[in-house]
């Protein structure tokens, strides 16, 4: 129960601040976006804590929210780049670390739940 609204507190805060990024007037507005994206989609993964049935019973949900893991260090990288460097531009080839997310969200969906599956997972979210 405590785990549960502590979980509802940061998913609270993570979306009220991606809000206020989305809708601050900076010169900065793609870092502001990138960061953005990238704690919505750590409020996705922790919304796991509280909205159990819902991803349970919904293995679509489930698998997204599984997969969003691998969506969070890229999303971060480009956040750092952007931050760091004022002519940095998102190209196609820095869009190749999005590639784990994407594979492995149609691994998911195409495969029923293994053991292989889990290994599969741990070590290329160590690898990324």
């Amino acid at each position: 129960m405590l785990i549960e609204d502590i979980g509802k507190i940061i998913v609270f805060s993570l979306i009220l601040l991606s809000f206020f990024l989305f809708t601050s007037k900076s010169k900065n507005k793609i870092s502001n976006y990138l960061f953005g994206f990238f704690l919505l989609v750590i409020a996705f993964d922790f919304s796991e804590l509280f909205l159990k049935e819902l991803f349970y019973n919904n293995s679509k949900y489930n698998n997204l929210r599984i997969a969003s893991v691998f969506l969070q260090m890229p999303l971060f990288y480009f956040y750092v780049k952007k931050t760091c460097y004022s002519n940095y531009q998102l190209s196609f080839k820095l869009l190749l670390h999005t590639v784990p997310f994407f594979c492995f969200y149609l691994l998911l969906l195409s495969t029923n739940p293994s053991r292989e599956k889990d290994i599969i997972y741990i070590v290329t979210s160590q690898c990324q």
